[in-house]
Formats: C-alpha cells, structure tokens, sequence
C-alpha cells in the first residue's frame, strides 16, 4: 500500500465533485431519527439501528464499487488506526464480557456506525460539504418541530412517548441527545449563508432546534449548549479571519440571529399542557432529596468506582455493564432506581461507562479518538469556504455531545452515536484532503475490503431479521399479558427468548412471567437456575428460586437467595421479609422480629412485614 497525493483534491466545485456516494450520506442524514415501529418492543432502537447497518452495508458497497471501478486513491488519515484499535479491543473484551449477548448487539452497533464513518470521510472529499450541512441540520429541525407539537399535545404522526417531548425516540432525553449534534450545525449554517431567504430558514431550524432542547428540560443539553456556545466565543476570539467574516455579515444577518433566539425564549415562558409543573412553579424546598436523576447518577457513579478498582485494565467487557454492576449495585449506598424489576441499564456517562467495561486501555483510546477529532478540526477552522464551516459545525457537535456525555449516554443510542461517530469521520476525511493524505489501494486491500464487508453485510442482515421478529413476539407476549392469558404469554416470550434471547428485556420479561404464571415448581426453579447461570446476581430470580426454596422446605438455600436480595437491594424490604420467613419457619421467632422490623422500617406500617410483625407479637404474647 502506496502513500500518493490525491490530483485535484483541492477542488470545492459541487459540479466537479458531485457522487452518489456524497448524496447517499445526505439522505441517511435526513432519515436517520425518523424509523419507528410499535410492533416490536424497542419500537425506536430496533428499527433506527437496522437502517443505520443497512446504510452502512449499502454504503460500503458503493463505496468500494466504485474503488474497484476508478482505482483511485483512499483518502486516509492516521487517525483511524486509534478508531481500528478501539473497535479490535471492544470486539476483544467480548471474550471476558459479562453479558456477551448484549456485547453482540452493541458491537454490531458500533461496526455500523464505523464504516458509515470511514465512508462519510471518503464522501466528504469529494466536495458538496454545504449538501452535507444542509441534510444534517433538516433531519433534526423536523423533529425538532413534531417535538414541539407534542408540548402542546399535538402528536400528529403517533409516536409512542414515555416522556414528552419524544419526538421519534420514545424517551425526551433520546431527542435531547441526538438534537445536541444537530443543532451546532444548525448554528454554523446559519452563520455561513449570506443569501437573506435561506439565512431566515437557516434561523428558524436553530429556533426549532434550541427550542426542543430548551422545553425537554434535558440539564445534560444545557451543559453541551453552554459548552457550544463557549466553544464558538473561544474560536471568534482566537480566529480573527473567522470574526472578520462573521462581523461582515452581521450588519444585515442580526435581524435573523436575534429571531433564532426569540422563539426558544418564548416557549420557556408559555406552560405546556403536557407538563406536570409549569416553568412557573415554585422552586422545591431546600430540605427535600435531590431529585431522583441526579440521585441515580451520583449513586452509580459511586458504586461503580469500586467495579472499576477491581478491574482496570480490562474492564467487564463490552456490553457488560448492566450484568457486571449488578454484585456493585450497593456497594457504597443504594440506588433509588433498583428494584427487582429495574436495574441500570447504563452508567449515564459514556466516559465512566467505557472505563468499567473497556478498562483504561478503552478508555485511553476513546479519550484520544476525540481530542485528535477536536484538534483537527480546530486546524480545519483556519481553511476557507464551505470547507471552514463543515468544520465549524462538526467541532462544535463534538463539543456538545462530548459535554453532555460525561451525565449521559449518546454513544450508546442509535441516532446520537451515529451522527457522533459521522461527525468524527467527516473531520478525518477533511484533514486527508487538507493535509493531501491518501493511499492507493492494492488488490489484496480491495478484496480483503469486500469480504469483510459482504461478511459483516450478511451478520447484520442475519442478526437484525432475528431481532425484528423476536421484538415481534415479545410484543404478542404483551398483550397476551393484557388478556390475561398467561399460557399465551409464556409460549410468545419463549419464542422471543430462542429466536433473539440476547437483550435483558426480553430476559426480565422471561424471569417476570415463569414467576407469575402457574406452573409447577420443578419447572420455576429450573427456569430460574438457567437465568441465573447468565445472569448470576439477577435480584428478581434470586427472589423468586428463594420463595420456591423456602415453600419446598430447603431453608439453606432460600436464606442463601433472600441474603443475595438483601444485598443487592438493602433498600428494598424483599430480602429482610423472606429472610424473616425463612427464620420463622426455622422456629426462630426472636431473629424472625429482627428482619421483619427491618423490613418494616423500609417500606412503613401498611407492609407485609408489619402484619406479620403484630401477628408475631401476638404469639409471644400467648407464649408468655
């Protein structure tokens, strides 16, 4: 593999530079947070993540037909090799991950949005960077709208929402995160068009934009705002040839980037009817708890440093958190959030998060996978034409999703870590053309190319087709669980469970029906053992295999099961009640009291344990 430079790569002219390739990846931007389907249980991540690796697939096959065809050189930056070294480890650690199905779907995931990446970075130096711009930012200003419309209640397309305002993405702080990379772009186009009709379109997409993120309530969009618009002041104030040009245009631009403000101020003041308090409403008593996020956050946070003592250098491997925090989950306070039911799925920071599975190592490589991308493209600012304001944007993106990153997760959503990822692989491909980077393929490249493509292409036309139908029965699942027809549920779950048993909520809803339906005990505890052979400190299992122990009379184990609940849970009264019920029917009523007391000073008067406590009151009293 030769180094040559690339002939006429300095060329901007959109005629001279335009390719499918580059239209491609514009029309992916545009449809990128729209898919959505109610058949399927992750009914905005199955459908957002299959387009995303079909883009990926098709893309690359584009892409490398049209290599095979001219031959002519790969634009390449170095800077992959810190993106191929971080991939190889991810892919590495599923070899020690403590949930290696969940590790599966995240590194196909995470594959998908890499060579939609390597590929955007190729489509980049062919030119048409204002296409690019323009396609990134209508993508997430027509969300931004149908969000808007859902604050006031109006939700003209259906999207299923568990809090508003969702838009596509079921979950507002979804939106939030994705809107984070959208609109700094939205901002850099406004600030590069001098035509006065498209300004004025430019600044209604940032006033739709800021808009949602300002009514979502989404504190982490805050802070990448705030970054954002000190990132943009730092680069005004070290770059006078980018102020200069700016300060020429706003002498007649200031009319649309003060409207481009007025209407987020504007909705901050107007109540939502869809909001259960009102911009209006009285701030919370300095003596109450932190409200529950933050709590959660900070409570995770703590435990899983002690998670991450144990192992880091390798961490728990990719995938593996939810699994692998489990034995952590208390291990400095407990969290709110924990039930038997409900656990973290994420750590709501990407950084702390990569750091518990991927160790140091993986973190090291994250961490300079970004500040190399944010470094680019502070040298690509210094360029001029459209070029300066792709790059204007992509920094500023980076920026703020990079911000909102350390109390989040926008690695780990579709939208969010795709445009992440798009917006790291634009900046490479923008350094090769600037600094006249380029490799000319060999044969042995190329081929090794097409079949590392076709191979992943036919995993993920695979791994998703089992992924659509097994959401398809969990969904029969559920409303056989409505019809009361537990028969139903439990042939459609274990359905789901062997045709795509890879995801915990397909799991948990397993677990949660062979503990409710009626079936013989032999058949409970079995399902149990085999939950927890995968999942070892599962609390809703532990509880379920302890209950049917101590119903079968093997108080041994039951005590064992109720003592891992206690554990896991110490806020919750399970554990103390079934190891209460298990001293009970030991006949030690004095150790039986203890529990129950403890169990009633966590839940109150109206619990099980307090029944059970005056009813053993009584008995001491008549044994007296």
């Amino acid at each position: 593999m030769s180094t040559s430079a690339a002939a006429g790569r300095t060329n901007t002219s959109p005629r001279a530079t335009y390719s499918p390739l580059t239209t491609f990846v514009a029309v992916l931007l545009l449809c990128l947070p729209w898919p959505y389907w109610g058949g399927v249980h992750l009914a905005s991540e199955i459908p957002k993540s299959t387009l995303i690796a079909a883009s990926a697939c098709l893309s690359a096959l584009l892409w490398l037909a049209s290599l095979t065809r001219t031959g002519r050189p790969v634009a390449w930056h170095p800077a992959w090799l810190l993106v191929l070294g971080f991939v190889l480890w991810a892919a590495l650690s599923t070899t020690w991950s403590a949930d290696p199905g969940n590790a599966l779907i995240e590194l196909t995931l995470l594959i998908s949005c890499l060579w939609l990446a390597f590929v955007a970075s190729q489509a980049v130096t062919e030119g048409r960077n204002r296409l690019l711009m323009t396609a990134w930012t209508l993508g997430g200003t027509a969300v931004a709208l149908l969000g808007i419309q859902q604050y006031f209640g109006y939700n003209p397309l259906g999207y299923r929402q568990s809090s508003i305002p969702a838009a596509t993405f079921l979950n507002k702080n979804y939106a939030a995160l994705y809107l984070d990379l959208v609109t700094p772009m939205a901002l850099a186009l406004l600030l590069s068009v001098r035509r006065p009709s498209w300004r004025w379109l430019a600044a209604l997409a940032v006033a739709l934009c800021l808009s949602l993120l300002v009514v979502s309530r989404t504190r982490g969009s805050w802070l990448g705002l705030a970054v954002t618009l000190g990132g943009l002041a730092l680069t005004l104030v070290a770059l006078p040839s980018l102020r200069a040009e700016i300060g020429k245009q706003a002498k007649s631009a200031w009319p649309a980037w003060a409207a481009a403000l007025l209407l987020p101020l504007c909705l901050a003041l107007v109540p939502s009817p869809t909001t259960v308090k009102p911009w209006t409403a009285a701030p919370a008593a300095a003596s109450e708890r932190p409200d529950r996020s933050i709590q959660t956050r900070l409570s995770g946070y703590r435990n899983s440093l002690v998670m991450i003592a144990e192992r880091p250098l390798v961490g728990v491997g990719y995938g593996g958190f939810q699994i692998g925090f489990r034995p952590y989950s208390a291990a400095v306070e407990p969290i709110p959030l924990h039930t038997e039911f409900v656990s973290l799925a994420r750590l709501h920071s990407d950084p702390l998060q990569i750091l518990a599975e991927l160790g140091v190592v993986g973190l090291a490589m994250a961490m300079a996978i970004f500040v190399v991308a944010l470094v680019l493209a502070w040298r690509l600012l210094r360029a001029n034409g459209e070029e300066r304001w792709l790059a204007l944007g992509l920094f500023l993106a980076l920026l703020a999703s990079g911000a909102h990153a350390w109390v989040d997760f926008p690695l780990h959503r579709p939208a969010s870590a795709t445009l992440f990822w798009l917006a790291t692989g634009l900046v490479f491909g923008l350094a090769a053309r600037a600094q006249r980077r380029s490799v000319q393929p060999r044969r042995i490249l190329v081929a090794g190319l097409w079949l590392a493509v076709l191979m992943f292409s036919a995993h993920a036309g695979t791994f998703y087709w089992k992924y659509w139908t097994g959401g398809q029965l969990f969904i029969a699942s559920q409303r056989a669980i409505m019809a009361d027809d537990c028969a139903a549920a439990l042939h459609a779950i274990n359905a789901s469970r062997e045709r795509f048993g890879l995801d915990q909520t397909t799991r948990m809803r397993w677990i949660h029906l062979h503990r409710h339906c009626d079936l013989p005990a032999a058949i409970k505890l079995r399902a149990m053992d085999n939950a927890l052979a995968d999942d070892p400190y599962n609390p809703l299992a532990h509880l379920t295999r302890a209950e049917l122990m101590l119903a079968a009379g093997r108080l041994d184990e039951a005590q064992h099961s109720f003592g891992v609940v206690a554990a896991l849970l110490p806020h919750r009264a399970s554990g103390q009640l079934g190891l209460g019920l298990v001293a009970l029917t030991a006949g030690d009523r004095a150790v039986a009291a203890r529990y129950f007391r403890a169990a009633k000073d966590l839940e109150g008067d109206t619990t099980i344990a307090d029944k059970l406590l005056t009813e053993l009151e009584k008995v001491n009293m008549i044994d007296h």
